[in-house]
This record gives C-alpha cells, sequence and structure tokens, in this order.
C-alpha cells in the first residue's frame, strides 16, 4: 500500500482465468484420469473476408463425480461452454477446468427428427355408377402395410 492506496502487489495471487464457449473439435476419454477435449470457435472477419480460427485445449478430471456426463454430451455435439485455470504455453493455450456445462441447442432438432416418419394422408377419390363420388383417407401406417 503506498499511502493509503492500493497497489496492484496488494491484490492476491491467482492464476488467470478463462472462460470459453464453442462446439467441440476434437476428444480424447480416459475414465480416471485426466481427459481432453478442443473447442474450436469461427469468427468472421468483415474486413479481410477471412475466418479467425480459434482452438483451446480443455483438461478435465474423468474420475470427479460433476463430469461424468462429459463425454456423452460431446458425442451429441453439445456447444460447451468451460471455465477454470487459463494456462499459456509455448505453442498452445489450454484451459484447465474447473466447471463445465453445455447446451444442446444445435443439435436437439437433428435429434428430435431422426428417427420420426412424417404423418402422411393420401385422399383417394372413387367414383360410382352415378357420377357420385366419396373419399377415402389413409394414414401413414396403413399406407406401409399396403406397400
Amino acid at each position: 500500500m503506498i499511502e493509503g492506496q492500493l497497489t496492484v502487489y496488494d491484490l492476491p495471487t491467482c492464476p488467470p482465468f478463462g472462460a470459453y464457449t464453442a462446439l467441440y473439435k476434437s476428444w480424447e476419454f480416459n475414465k480416471s484420469s485426466t481427459s481432453f477435449f478442443t473447442l474450436e470457435w469461427r469468427a468472421y472477419n468483415p474486413l479481410n473476408s477471412y475466418y479467425v480460427i480459434s482452438e483451446i485445449a480443455c483438461s478435465y478430471d474423468a474420475g470427479n463425480s460433476r463430469h461424468i456426463s462429459v463425454p456423452n454430451a460431446i458425442e451429441t455435439k453439445a456447444i460447451m461452454s468451460v471455465c477454470g485455470e487459463l494456462y499459456k504455453g509455448n505453442n498452445m493455450i489450454q484451459i484447465l477446468t474447473s466447471e463445465i456445462e453445455w447446451n444442446y441447442t444445435y443439435s436437439l432438432v437433428e435429434i428430435l427428427y431422426q428417427n420420426k416418419k412424417p404423418n402422411l394422408r393420401q385422399t383417394k377419390v372413387v367414383f360410382g355408377e352415378n357420377e357420385e363420388y366419396h373419399e377415402e383417407k389413409d394414414s401413414a401406417k396403413e399406407l406401409e402395410n399396403k406397400a
């Protein structure tokens, strides 16, 4: 403290904090030890019409009960949000995650409609002897039985 004013040196020593949200690019899962996944974020630069690709490696403790569902979330192509200690090496940036969350909004539509067939209705017009007609409607299941 200098003349009653706080300085940078008065702050508690703590590691840098990193928070990141993106789609995963690759992952490696080890049940009882540290597992890794890489998040890739693409940002469009309108000045040069190129995409800037940012990749961040994230490590987490797979043995921790809080992270049991992380491999399932990664397999379903969820959007991952991580936060933790930021580590900057010579060739890469890594987040030693303490919190991992995910959101299924990106892949939910694909999962909902993956195995469902549309409900089709077919109308058949039949003319009788007196030029009268009536309609017969078939559901999708009846159409499959006829085929």
